[in-house]
């Protein structure tokens, strides 16, 4: 009898168990599913709300290169946990954060991105692409909460039917099986006799009704539980949620975020009106709020920005979204709002920038514009809008090109195409503008920008109509001007006397050609040359003159290499603009410098002739006299003791011989005649004729005169005693003295030095080794070196003495060479003297 009662109540209960652990796992499945696609929903809303964030919020700082801001701003992502790592892609350059612990630190290494979630969001400032947001979220939580979810589910599931088991074995046994087997002994003991089975039988019913009742007890904390958890998630989340009553407007519940947004308590803010979580600055007043009701209870979802009031007082923006919902078989409007005061003030800030920077290009006269490679415009400035004679975004996505002359655009596209290649282009085109269109001369410059892959073209372009006109009145000038300047030319061309027109520091800005001639130069190659470049001679005497110029007028007197002598004239040129130019005008004055030397040299001559002849008559004759004197007596004076005193005799009568020989050849004028030679020949017959002299006192002569020198105009005996004298000066000084060498070089001017390896001059004589009688041998007359000076002035030349950085003394002259038109000259002048005869 027992066995049957269990195996009853088992098929009962496992029968009633089947079928409510089917409904019970359906309605999971059903439950698990539609809370799982709810916080997978929420995870990719909260997903996209931050990427969107994130891609606003990184706007101005990327533009600007902001570091420090951007991982400010990434950095502050850390106060969500679902976020596992942003990566930012700007400017070619990748910047990555990856959450360590609670935070979002930087990396540049890679991170594993299997099983996250990833959102990717444009970086747009001004309309451009400046940039990419990656956002990567992990779904862990989720995953956790609905596993944490699930095995409550589970747990509830099996303890209801633990319980449901118990409660329908327990009613089963209490109402039917307790009963029929009270029934059952009732009737036996009936049958039998017995009385207490009428007892039994009343007493099995109400402990049946005590199990259902734990059991109903059981379901209902359940139910609670559920209700607890609800709320927990409810309160968890980020934005705030208000259930209004859409018939009043009043709140019915919100979530524990609005003490973090708001400032109030839950229990406070079930007190309050909507009005009063308004800044109450229309539209965001009463009415307002109840506009957007009304258009939520149409059945659209409403996304709106309202201006808000925080209980203390300041206020905020917040970006809210509403929807309709039955709620416990009430209607109820679910508004859920995110602050975005943030946002709010960056979308300022990005618009006092842009504010700021289209002022700035509207400022530019000319136009600018900025457009793709497609040719379509991005920006551009009010300039360009009066062009195009459209304004606003009327232009935006047109292509530059309408505005162009037809005839122009093939030459427009082509230097387009070149900014693109080589990144920078200038070319000019006509543009027509106004209505009818008029034709403007524009000039554009055109450079290339890469902005987050992708090139633009920013270009510029200024009228330059009044210009082109100005440049073609100024060509008819011009020619007008050439014509002038050629009859000009042809007059100052035909002065035959040098003249040069410099600026203000002596630079040559013209000349005629007679000044090219004298620096015997092509005019082309001296014009822009400083004067103190063309040589030396007349060139740096003017060169020299220039910056101590009064402004009125100077002069100095200047020798060329050829001998000549210039009168150097310097005087301001006048003109209209009065620019500072400067004419100098070299005037020939060799005739009249020879003249002038001539005459002094012939009063210096009579002078010295006058005293040569009182010396010659006071002198002479006694040393004649003296002379004869001694030969008559020679024979007289052989004896040992009077020969001493004979020889010295002689030898001073010989002395003042000599020195009679060279005043008479000092003071007497010589009149030469200079014909082309060579130098070296000179210079070796003056070697030979003291080589004995040389070799006894032990001294090396050298000629080092290269015979291929130019030739030299001289009179040949004449030239020669000069290097005789300076021979004979350098060997009085041996032994100090070992080598003597004499060298020459040089084209238009012949510069030869004597020099030795002696002791040398004294600083303190330099200034007058050339004087007549100054010399520091005991025995010297002082008038070789006089002599030397004198010749050499002959023959258009400059002798100076100094001494060699390596000890000894060196003697330096300049001769004029031959000019290649005297050669000329001398095979004609024959042919003329025949004639003459």
């Amino acid at each position: 009898m027992t066995r049957r009662r269990f195996s009853v109540a088992t098929i009962v209960a496992a029968t009633l168990v089947t079928i409510t652990t089917l409904l019970l796992g359906a309605f999971g499945v059903w439950k698990y599913r539609a809370d799982r696609a709810e916080k997978w929903g929420r995870l990719q809303r909260v997903d996209d709300a931050v990427a969107d964030v994130l891609a606003v919020s990184l706007a101005l700082p990327i533009w600007n290169i902001d570091r420090a801001q951007i991982d400010k701003i990434v950095e502050a992502m850390s106060a969500t946990p679902t976020v596992h790592a942003v990566v930012v892609t700007a400017a070619g350059k990748t910047h990555a954060h990856v959450r360590t612990g609670p935070w979002l630190m930087p990396t540049d290494r890679p991170f594993p991105t299997a099983g996250l979630l990833v959102e990717e969001r444009p970086i747009v400032f001004n309309n451009q692409r400046i940039g990419t947001v990656r956002l990567y979220a992990t779904p862990k939580f989720i995953i956790a909460e609905l596993r944490r979810s699930l095995l409550t589910m589970v747990g509830m599931f099996l303890l209801f039917e633990a319980m449901l088991v118990l409660s329908v074995y327990f009613v089963l046994w209490r109402t039917v099986l307790r009963p029929l087997v009270a029934v059952q002994e009732y009737a036996t003991a009936v049958s039998e006799g017995r009385a207490a089975a009428e007892t039994t039988g009343r007493a099995a019913f109400p402990a049946e009704l005590d199990a259902l009742q734990s059991s109903i007890e059981t379901m209902v904390a359940a139910l609670q539980e559920g209700e607890t958890r609800f709320r927990t998630i409810f309160d968890s989340a980020n934005d705030a949620i208000f259930l209004t009553d859409p018939e009043t407007g009043r709140i019915a519940d919100v979530n524990s975020r609005i003490a973090d947004m708001y400032g109030y308590s839950r229990e406070e803010a079930l007190k309050l009106e909507i009005v009063q979580l308004s800044s109450g600055e229309g539209p965001y007043t009463q009415e307002g709020a109840l506009a957007v009701i009304e258009k939520a209870l149409s059945g659209e979802p409403q996304m709106f920005e309202w201006h808000s009031r925080h209980r203390d007082g300041h206020l905020f923006w917040v970006e809210g979204s509403t929807r309709m919902a039955t709620i416990e078989g009430r209607p109820r409007m679910i508004v859920v709002v995110r602050d975005i005061t943030q946002r709010k003030e960056m979308e300022s800030a990005l618009k006092a920038e842009k504010d700021f920077t289209d002022a700035a290009i509207n400022t530019i006269m000319g136009v600018f514009f900025v457009r793709d490679s497609a040719g379509r415009l991005i920006r551009w400035n009010k300039t360009m809008e009066a062009i195009r004679g459209v304004s606003g975004d009327a232009l935006q996505n047109e292509s530059t090109l309408p505005a162009i002359h037809p005839d122009d655009r093939p030459h427009i596209q082509a230097k387009t195409a070149e900014v693109f290649e080589r990144g920078y282009a200038e070319a000019e085109a006509r543009v027509l503008v106004g209505d009818p269109p008029q034709t403007r001369h524009y000039l554009f410059n055109g450079k290339r920008m890469d902005r987050g892959g992708e090139a633009f073209l920013v270009g510029t372009g200024i009228d330059i109509t009044d210009r082109k006109r100005v440049e073609a009145e100024r060509e008819i000038l011009r020619a007008a001007i050439e014509e002038s300047a050629a009859e000009w030319r042809q007059t100052f061309d035909s002065v035959r006397t040098p003249i040069i027109i410099t600026d203000e520091k002596g630079v040559v800005r013209r000349l005629n050609d007679a000044a090219a001639e004298l620096a015997e130069r092509v005019r082309s190659e001296i014009a822009g040359t400083p004067l103190s470049a063309l040589g030396d001679g007349p060139w740096r005497t003017a060169a020299e003159l220039i910056p101590s110029f009064d402004g009125i007028q100077a002069s100095a007197e200047a020798r060329d290499a050829f001998g000549r002598t210039w009168d150097v004239h310097l005087g301001r040129l006048y003109s209209p603009d009065n620019d500072g130019s400067l004419i100098v005008v070299f005037w020939e004055i060799t005739g009249i410098v020879a003249l002038q030397d001539s005459l002094r040299r012939s009063e210096r001559m009579s002078a010295m002739g006058a005293l040569v002849a009182g010396v010659a008559h006071e002198v002479r004759n006694p040393l004649f006299g003296m002379s004869a004197l001694l030969d008559a007596y020679a024979g007289e004076m052989s004896d040992p003791e009077l020969e001493q005193f004979a020889s010295g005799l002689r030898q001073q009568v010989t002395r003042l011989t000599h020195l009679m020989r060279e005043l008479l050849e000092f003071g007497k004028p010589v009149a030469i005649a200079l014909f082309p030679e060579a130098l070296s020949e000179v210079v070796e017959e003056a070697v030979i004729g003291r080589a004995h002299a040389a070799s006894e006192a032990k001294v090396v002569l050298r000629n080092a005169v290269d015979p291929l020198l130019p030739a030299v105009p001289m009179d040949r005996g004449r030239l020669r005693q000069v290097f005789e004298n300076l021979i004979d000066n350098a060997l009085q000084h041996a032994p100090a003295v070992r080598t003597v060498t004499i060298s020459a070089r040089g084209t238009t001017s012949i510069e030869c030095t004597v020099e030795d390896d002696g002791p040398g001059f004294q600083p303190d004589d330099l200034p007058h080794v050339f004087e007549p009688f100054f010399t520091r041998r005991e025995r010297g007359t002082g008038l070789g070196l006089s002599i030397v000076h004198r010749i050499v002035e002959e023959h258009v030349g400059r002798v100076s003495a100094a001494n060699r950085a390596g000890g000894g003394a060196v003697i330096t002259m300049h001769f004029p060479a031959e000019r290649p038109s005297s050669a000329a000259s001398r095979n004609v002048l024959p042919l003329a003297q025949e004639k003459l005869v």
